[in-house]
């Protein structure tokens, strides 16, 4: 009788296999390294947490909200409104210059969250290949899907995408810089959200955090997620197999 069951084979220990070969290439491969994705991530996590203990002294020059954006850019916007999350959760809650008011507090972790849930929508799509053969197994002919994911697509170093990246950093800080100070002027100027915004302190550090982050976003995006990407496809050797159909001894 015909069973359908699921397989780890690994790929070195292939030519010893004893799974007949002639089955073997029809099983719908999926290279399985989830466990090796999560660690990343939780490590994404606490570098960006790490990075902005280390720059906590200087004012407004931050690498988190640059962390967050490259979590959302490689995994997609839900893993990067997660890692901005968890990370503004521990950063803001424990902050060297002091825990502000809740409300100010809420605001930042929202939009640090924000920002990796951009992130996202900024991630190249896979190329995929798909494979349609046409086996006869026990007198039967079936069609197996065979779909090999490529690697992710790596970004090129091309002027569209220094801009880009570059206009991304510049809106995202905008947005925080903005938003918190509006927030702010409502909790401490009693409304007066022009004193927030409009103060000589407050336009210095909005510059000041502008300006770097367009940088950061502009140089180091391209870099870090070729870097990361190619760190993330290395554990090949691990196989799942899924949802084929063996033959009856």
């Amino acid at each position: 009788m015909n069973a359908y069951k699921k397989l780890i084979i690994n790929i070195e220990d292939s030519k010893n296999s004893t799974i007949n070969p002639e089955i073997k290439k029809n099983f719908i491969v999926k290279k399985d390294n989830w466990i090796f994705n999560i660690v990343l991530i939780a490590c994404l996590a606490a570098l960006s947490i790490a990075i902005s203990y280390i720059l906590a002294f200087i004012p407004n020059i931050e690498l988190m909200s640059f962390i967050l954006f490259i979590s959302g850019l490689i995994y997609g916007y839900y893993v990067g409104l997660g890692v901005g999350l968890i990370s503004s959760l521990i950063f803001y809650g424990w902050n060297p210059w002091g825990v502000s008011d809740p409300i100010t507090y809420i605001t930042c972790v929202l939009c640090m969250s924000f920002i990796g849930f951009i992130g996202g929508f900024f991630k190249p799509k896979q190329r995929i290949k798909s494979n349609n053969n046409r086996n006869k197994i026990n007198g039967n002919h079936r069609n197996n899907h065979i779909n090999n994911k490529n690697q992710k697509k790596k970004l090129d170093y091309s002027a569209w995408n220094i801009y880009r990246f570059g206009f991304a950093g510049l809106l995202l800080t905008l947005f925080f810089d903005i938003t918190t100070n509006v927030v702010m002027g409502i909790v401490f100027y009693f409304g007066r959200i022009d004193i927030a915004l409009l103060n000589p302190g407050s336009l210095l550090f909005m510059i000041i955090h502008t300006v770097s982050n367009t940088i950061i976003f502009s140089i180091l995006t391209i870099p870090v997620y070729n870097s990361i990407i190619a760190i993330k496809d290395y554990p090949k050797s691990s196989y799942m197999v899924k949802n084929y159909e063996k033959k009856s001894l």
